[in-house]
């Protein structure tokens, strides 16, 4: 069903975009609009780059910028959730309306009595009861007597949906408001991760769902050589989490730690006894200390070698 207007909150857009090139902005967007015109997405790269006009290259590429927005089944959890959330406005604004047109006739039933009530010098207040109904019966058009109790039902129901409605809203509003539980091996890579208030947290996670157990495990181990390739480059500003793990770039700090543990595998304190003899040994051998890491640090050996005595 078309759709009259997609809401749009930049201030969310740009907080999850800033790290596309302005190329990718465009495809994204394109991708967006016929999401919302169309309802979904074709899982099929070649409908998808005739979606924007684009060869299946230039998508392929296009495509490793993009993908992370959205789940393994191209759905998109905000899209979805506004398409509903704009079909259930747009129909209780139709139920309003024809509330408020079954409203406007009970006035008219209202006014046309209390008229009646003044011009008459008895009064309704002292009428019979047939009297009463015969007053209202004439203030209106019935076309059959039972026209009247369905009124008298409609504002009844009328009042009824209002509740309803104002129900409605309140549990929409805790809807929007419920945290996403996120999985304990996620929780754990997001905060050893050098993240920035630039970084979805949501988009990183649509991505750490396509990752097997060993490439999760291989993605957590591989942050600690990250964290200190970043601190060795002050002025390398960290990668997107999700362009992290999408295209795969813990594989090289995995590699690189898996060569630090096979050469180095004892696990020593700085403030223990081998620690200080560690420290003694690297500031004699090598002129500076050990960069110990949170007050740890990995040896070959639980104590540095003895020094060969002079001949």
């Amino acid at each position: 069903m078309p759709r009259p207007y997609m809401p749009m909150f930049w201030g969310d857009y740009i907080r999850d975009t800033r790290h596309l090139s302005l190329e990718e902005h465009g495809a994204y967007l394109m991708i967006i609009a016929h999401y919302w015109e169309r309802g979904s997405l074709p899982d099929d790269d070649d409908r998808l780059a005739r979606i924007l006009g684009v060869s299946r290259l230039k998508w392929s590429k296009l495509k490793l910028a993009i993908k992370p927005f959205f789940n393994n089944d191209w759905t998109h959890d905000r899209i979805e959730y506004e398409i509903e959330y704009t079909g259930k406005k747009r129909e209780k604004n139709r139920e309003n309306g024809r509330a408020g047109g079954r409203k406007k006739q009970a006035k008219k039933i209202e006014t046309d009595a209390t008229l009646s009530n003044k011009n008459n010098k008895t009064g309704l207040a002292n009428a019979t009861p047939n009297a009463v109904a015969n007053a209202l019966a004439n203030a209106l058009p019935l076309t059959n007597p039972t026209q009247l109790d369905t009124t008298v039902s409609n504002i009844s129901d009328l009042d009824k949906s209002k509740s309803l409605s104002e129900t409605d809203v309140s549990d929409q509003k805790a809807k929007s408001k419920k945290r996403i539980s996120y999985p304990d091996d996620f929780a754990a890579f997001w905060k050893a991760y050098p993240t920035d208030p630039l970084m979805a947290k949501k988009t990183a996670y649509a991505q750490w769902k396509g990752l097997d157990e060993d490439d999760r495990l291989k993605a957590i181990s591989s942050i600690a050589a990250f964290v200190s390739f970043c601190q060795s480059n002050p002025k390398y500003r960290p990668v997107h989490a999700c362009r992290y793990l999408s295209e795969r770039r813990f594989d090289g700090f995995s590699q690189t730690v898996e060569r630090v543990a096979s050469i180095a595998s004892v696990v020593v304190r700085q403030e223990s006894p081998q620690g200080r003899a560690w420290e003694d040994y690297t500031r004699a051998t090598k002129g500076k200390g050990v960069p110990w890491t949170n007050g740890v640090w990995r040896f070959p050996t639980e104590f540095p070698p003895v020094p060969k005595a002079a001949e």
